[in-house]
């Protein structure tokens, strides 16, 4: 796994604890949240500062937000860091968080993944779930950090719990292979079947695996066809590829060469090349090239050409 292609800047989550600020901060920080929400990213700004003076965390954290993406306000990283800083020190997990994230850009001078995992570890503490996600990344060796499965472990299944697919799958993938948990192929089904469920195509694609083979779960080929399928119009391209051999055998859906053919011209548009597949698609008729070519063609304009591999 590689930290740029799971960690991403996501839009502030703005969390309410409306007893601790004064009417005046509240009142404020409320017109600029609703600024915000509509857009109206100048108000937004006038009313974030004026709540930001009188100490209201979400307010600094908000005109972070603000300053780093010029959003009512000219751009400036600096101040982006100033407003994170003072809220995240404060305690405030959100700018903890996003800290984290700007010090693993070069906005604010070198990508610093010291002081990012140091603020990742504070917002995890207090329950953040990218955060803990994040950390358990971050222990699996990444960056230079030391590996430590164990603890990678630990923050997945914090997040897990929460709800977070992309750890789910994480945990489960642990499970699996036995990194810092004993391996237990019937938790590693569990954790990769709640992902799937909600709509991680990875784990789909692993689940639909272990339903063929009945790994930590009972053998069902035709569950396993149906979450190949679903990762397969996700435009994942080993789910596709899966699918053309599916389709060629008859094992969890019926034989059907021509959806055989359909399949493997999508994962071979993917980058994903199949001798076999394509001695197939070669040895059918022109006519049912053809309509192998208009199915994929068709698949093309209802999902679109993005690929997974």
């Amino acid at each position: 796994m590689k930290l740029r292609d799971i960690i991403a800047v996501k839009s502030l989550a703005f969390v309410f604890f409306l007893s601790v600020f004064s009417t005046v901060s509240l009142a404020d920080y409320r017109e600029a949240f609703r600024a915000y929400a509509k857009k109206d990213y100048a108000t937004a700004f006038r009313e974030a500062l004026t709540a930001a003076n009188n100490g209201d965390l979400r307010a600094q954290t908000m005109l972070g937000a603000l300053y780093l993406n010029g959003l009512g306000v000219g751009k400036d990283a600096k101040m982006a860091l100033k407003w994170y800083s003072d809220a995240a020190d404060k305690g405030h997990r959100e700018a903890q968080f996003e800290l984290a994230l700007l010090f693993m850009t070069k906005r604010v001078g070198p990508v610093n993944m010291i002081k990012a995992r140091l603020n990742f570890e504070r917002a995890a503490n207090q329950g953040h779930v990218r955060a803990q996600y994040n950390m358990g990344i971050l222990n699996t060796g990444v960056n230079g950090f030391n590996q430590n499965w164990e603890k990678a472990a630990e923050w997945f299944q914090k997040a897990a719990e929460q709800g977070n697919d992309q750890a789910q799958y994480s945990l489960g993938v642990l499970y699996a292979e036995g990194r810092g948990v004993e391996k237990n192929q019937i938790q590693a089904a569990e954790w990769i079947g709640k992902a799937a469920v909600q709509g991680n195509v990875d784990a789909a694609v692993d689940y639909g695996f272990m339903s063929f083979k009945g790994e930590g779960l009972a053998k069902d080929e035709a569950v396993g066809a149906k979450w190949l399928l679903y990762a397969a119009n996700k435009g994942n391209v080993v789910a596709q590829n899966r699918m053309a051999r599916l389709f060629r055998r008859g094992r969890g859906v019926e034989r059907d060469f021509i959806e055989a053919a359909k399949w493997n011209m999508l994962a071979r548009a993917g980058g994903l090349i199949n001798k076999e597949l394509d001695e197939l698609t070669e040895a059918l008729s022109q006519g049912e090239r053809r309509e192998a070519r208009r199915r994929a063609d068709l698949w093309k304009k209802q999902y679109g050409l993005n690929s997974k591999k």
